[in-house]
C-alpha cells in the first residue's frame, strides 16, 4: 500500500498500523503496567488496557525486581476453563478482580490516587 489509507485516518485522531492492520486512537497515557499471562484472556486484557490509555509491558514469565522497580503495578491474568481472574500486585499488596471492567476501574482509581501518569 502507498500509505494513503494510514494518512487519511491519522489526521482525524486515529492511527492505522499497516503492519498489524489495526486502528489505534490517540489517547494520553495514564500510566505503565506490567501484564503477565498467556492465552486469549491475556491478549484481550492487553488490548483493553491499551485502548483506555495504559502503556503495557508484556511478559509470559515472572517479572524481575528491575521490572517492578520501574513499573510498580503488575497484572497477572489467570485463566482456566471455568473462569478468568486478574491479580494486581502493587507494592507487595495483591488485589483480585473477577471482571475486566472492575480491573480497569480499579487501575484508574489506583493511578489517580497515587499520582501516576
Amino acid at each position: 500500500m502507498s500509505g494513503a489509507f494510514a494518512d487519511t485516518f491519522e489526521s482525524e485522531g486515529v492511527e492505522f498500523d499497516v503492519a498489524s492492520g489495526e486502528f489505534h486512537l490517540h489517547t494520553s497515557h495514564k500510566g505503565e503496567i506490567n501484564v503477565r499471562g498467556e492465552g486469549i484472556a491475556t491478549i484481550w486484557t492487553i488490548r483493553a488496557l491499551e485502548r483506555v490509555g495504559f502503556l503495557v509491558n508484556r511478559s509470559a514469565k515472572s517479572f524481575t525486581v528491575e521490572d517492578m522497580t520501574h513499573t510498580q503495578i503488575s497484572v497477572e491474568v489467570i485463566s482456566n476453563s471455568a473462569q478468568v481472574l486478574w491479580q494486581i500486585t502493587n507494592n507487595k499488596t495483591v488485589y483480585t478482580h473477577h471482571s475486566l471492567y472492575t480491573l480497569i476501574k480499579f487501575l484508574d482509581c489506583l493511578y489517580q490516587g497515587q499520582g501516576f501518569g
